[in-house]
């Protein structure tokens, strides 16, 4: 089964990170660099998926650097093929054809030498869903080593979901790609709930958004931390104590609950 292996948002820079770590999520110690003039940095949880920050350096190289299917600045989720699936990059390619696929092989150590482990890529020129740029990854071994940071002293443990702005037959090709059943709206993929706008039940106010990827959804042991923080809105939701984080833009809203 596809895992979301990270998800991602635009629109951070220095002042947003450090309202992330004065919020109390660790930044993964080191920033990575991508094609596009893009700075990554990651906050880390003991089980994927991981978040993914996003800033752009240079805009010129990033419009240079935009594949087919990606709107500029949208978010992204990163779906996993598991190293133990006996389906690779090329069978989801050929799968897929008519959604526009292209593939891509990225070294870990950066360098264009062939035959060296990496990523493997699959993009999509007709997104899997609107307005957010999903694609595929299998990992090559050996993997790399991280250092990551886990221990948030918020507390928080896990991504539990995704809520979008979109109706329910807006996920449909994403139900596809995954082989995950719809149902009530939503969906399970490995553990990671998917909501579309009607799949939420009660009513919780998500701040509109440039892109229809709202909102990520955290588990916490507690949500204590966030309640002397004027920047965040605590409630009951559910009958669970939640907070609601806002972010840029550019990028989704943070909501934590118990």
């Amino acid at each position: 089964m596809l895992t979301i292996n990270n998800i991602y948002g635009h629109g951070y820079g220095e002042a947003q990170i450090e309202k992330l770590r004065s919020l109390g999520f660790k930044i993964r110690e080191q920033a990575s660099r991508y094609a596009g003039s893009q700075l990554l940095h990651f906050v880390d949880f003991p089980e994927q998926p991981y978040l993914e920050f996003i800033e752009v350096e240079s805009e010129r190289e990033y419009f240079d650097f935009l594949p087919k299917g990606m709107i500029p600045y949208c978010p992204g989720i990163n779906l996993l093929i598991p190293q133990s699936s006996s389906k690779g990059i090329s069978d989801f390619q050929q799968a897929y054809q008519e959604w526009g696929t292209n593939s891509i092989h990225v070294n870990y150590d950066g360098s264009d030498e062939p035959d060296k482990p990496g990523w493997n890529y699959l993009n999509f020129d007709v997104p899997v869903v609107r307005d957010t740029f999903v694609y595929l990854m299998k990992m090559e071994d050996p993997k790399p080593v991280r250092n990551v940071a886990t221990d948030h002293p918020n507390s928080a443990k896990q991504v539990i979901g995704l809520v979008f702005d979109l109706d329910e037959e807006d996920l449909v090709k994403l139900a596809n790609l995954t082989r995950v059943e719809m149902v009530g709206g939503g969906m399970d993929l490995g553990g990671v709930q998917i909501w579309s706008s009607n799949a939420l039940v009660g009513n919780i106010r998500i701040s509109e958004k440039e892109f229809p990827l709202a909102a990520i959804v955290i588990k916490a042991e507690s949500i204590d931390f966030f309640r002397d923080k004027e920047e965040v809105k605590v409630f009951e939701y559910l009958s669970k104590s939640t907070a609601y984080i806002q972010t840029t833009e550019l990028s989704w809203d943070l909501i934590v609950t118990t």
